[in-house]
This record gives C-alpha cells, structure tokens and sequence, in this order.
C-alpha cells in the first residue's frame, strides 16, 4: 500500500518572550575579542564544588556553532520545552554572528540537600565583526543524577520542591552573587551605551530569537495536542489521523500489524472515501 501523507494543519503561532540580551546579558567587560580572557573560579572548598565549575565551564565552552549539538548531554532533561526554546535562540544567535563565549568568573554554592549546586557564570560573548565583547551572566542549577554525573536542571524541574526554590531565590540574592550581577550589569550597559551598532545587533537578534521560539513554541504545541487527540481517542476506541499518517502506520502503532490496514479502511470507507491512500488530518478513524 503506497502510505501518502496526511494534510498539514495550520501551525498555532504564539509569542514567545525576549531573548534576555544574550540570555539577559548582564555580565563581563568591555574589551577587545581577541585579548586573553582573566578567569576567576570562585567555588567554596571541596572537590564536589570544583568539579561543578569544570563542568559548567565545559558547557559553556561548548556553546558554539560546531558544539550546540553536543549541549543536550548536559542536560538532565534533553527534551524539555526550556531548553528547546533555548536551543532555538542560540542557534539564531550563532547565526547572527556569536563565535563564542568566553567565561570570565564562576560562583558555585552547594544547596543544602548535597545533591545540587548553584553556579553564577559571566561571560562574554564573542560577535563577530565587533571589536568589543557582549557582557552576559547567567544563574545555573547543577544536580548530580543516578549514575553520579553532573547535570543542568531547570528550576521548577522535577528535582525542585518549595524548599529548594526558596534556598534557590536566597542564594542568588545573597551579597556576593548581587554584587557582581550589579557589576556586570554596569560593564553590558557601558558597552551597549558607547557602542550603537552593538545595540541595533542586540535588538534585531531578539527579535530573530523571537521569530525562532514562536516556530518551536507552535511545534510543541501542535505535538502536544497530537498526543492528547490520542490519548482521548485510544480511550473511547477512536483514532484520530495526524500530521504523517496513512492507514498502514496506524495499523502498525495501534494494531501491532500494518497488514491489519484494510480492516480499518473498511470500517471507515464512509469518511475516508473511496481513495484509501488519501487521509486527512483531525479526521477520526474507528479502531473497535
């Protein structure tokens, strides 16, 4: 049976909020992009807290254009709409010109579960065609999962209760992080300040950043609400048709058969008509 595509839906488009000037760029200093970067690594005493700085600064080093598709090992959760959504701004980034980031300090502080750690990273962004570097700083939550290995979580993530939101929110306000936030965000503005075009590249990147999250925003969307027709279908023994499906896949996922592909059109020869290879999206197929 030759397998023709179902129709495509309208793709649901919803704004997405601004790429906070370079994931808000609030860190660094004002320099030329090829001086030699000082790294300060500020981490408490202890092997755990030095090895979250490693990693960290391991993550941000892979933040390139050749490494963005090794950023999802970093991730505990690979696949959440956070770092999707994040993925797609950095992309449009590294298209717009980023080359690179270059840490400048790192702060880490242990929460007190042992099990996950705070780490503030400045950085400065590397633009191409610009003789001065983008400030930017960014709080990251480091966890350690079952095999033992470092991994950045999203606050609010399956890992974070009350409690440790709380311990979160005290940390990232406690004098030490405040004050190198309000440092570095003095350093982003004197360069957007002195320099015009870095300013105009800022805003017409965010709003390409925008365009790129609304698309992937609408993509999870119209994936979500595949699964939820689905799911509703499989319960009262229905099957609604999505983007990509012909007779013989529904067979083969529903049924464990693909063969089992005549029986379904049979049972269904009224809606679907007398062109079994022809199916459209949203139409509903009876299983049972």
């Amino acid at each position: 049976m030759r397998c023709v595509w179902a129709s495509e839906k309208k793709r649901i488009k919803m704004a997405v909020s601004v790429i906070s000037a370079a994931l808000i760029c609030t860190a660094a200093t004002m320099g030329s992009s090829g001086s030699a970067a000082v790294m300060r690594c500020e981490a408490k005493e202890g092997n755990d807290e030095k090895e979250v700085t490693a990693f960290v600064t391991a993550y941000y080093e892979a933040q390139t254009p050749e490494g963005i598709e090794t950023l999802a090992d970093y991730m505990a959760e690979p696949e959440s709409p956070g770092f999707q959504l994040f993925l797609a701004g950095l992309q449009t980034t590294f298209e717009r010109g980023l080359t690179e980031q270059k840490i400048m300090e790192v702060v880490v502080r242990p929460l007190s579960d042992g099990e996950h750690w705070l780490a503030a990273v400045s950085s400065e962004w590397v633009i191409r065609g610009f003789d001065v570097t983008l400030p930017g700083l960014k709080v990251q939550l480091v966890g350690r999962n079952q095999d033992g290995e470092f991994k950045l979580e999203e606050y609010g993530g399956s890992a974070s209760d009350e409690a440790m939101l709380e311990e979160i929110r005290e940390i990232a306000l406690s004098d030490e992080i405040v004050e190198l936030t309000n440092e570095v965000a003095m350093k982003y503005n004197e360069v957007i300040s002195e320099n015009s075009e870095m300013m105009e590249w800022m805003l017409e990147t965010s709003r390409a950043a925008d365009e790129a999250k609304a698309d992937v925003t609408g993509r999870i969307l119209d994936e979500r609400e595949d699964a939820d027709m689905a799911e509703s279908g499989a319960k009262s023994g229905l099957y609604v048709v999505k983007k990509g499906d012909c007779l013989w896949s529904i067979a083969e996922e529903q049924l464990g058969d693909g063969m089992l592909w005549s029986g379904i059109y049979e049972a269904n020869k009224a809606v679907i008509g007398d062109n079994p290879d022809l199916i459209y999206v949203g139409v509903e197929l009876q299983l049972k």
